[in-house]
């Protein structure tokens, strides 16, 4: 989980200030990365994913809720939207320079 920490504190500046509520207003972070960090943040979704969403849905971890909640100002995504979100960045939703880093 150590890339999402360096991501959280990378970004912690610039917090969104949308819920994550359906329907709600969600500002967007535009982060650009090569494709080993790509695979070391969606290996660490799929962990969280395994690791903390499944079962109740509710992670356990008091710190990993904290950096997937932004300090509790965002609703954590559920195991489906997790499984959306590494699609999205897996299969087309990052586009890629001509020297293979995402953005």
């Amino acid at each position: 989980m150590a890339a999402l920490d360096a991501l959280a504190y990378q970004l912690k500046d610039r917090r969104p200030t949308g819920t994550g509520q359906p329907g709600a207003r969600r500002d967007r972070v535009i982060v650009q990365m090569d494709r080993r960090e790509l695979a070391t943040i969606l290996g660490a979704l799929r962990f969280h994913q395994a690791e903390n969403l499944q079962g109740s849905g509710q992670i356990p971890d008091q710190s990993i809720l904290d950096v997937a909640s932004d300090g509790g100002t965002l609703k954590p995504l559920s195991h489906a939207e997790v499984d959306r979100l590494c699609q999205k960045l897996n299969c087309g939703g990052a586009r890629t320079t001509r020297k293979g880093a995402s953005r």
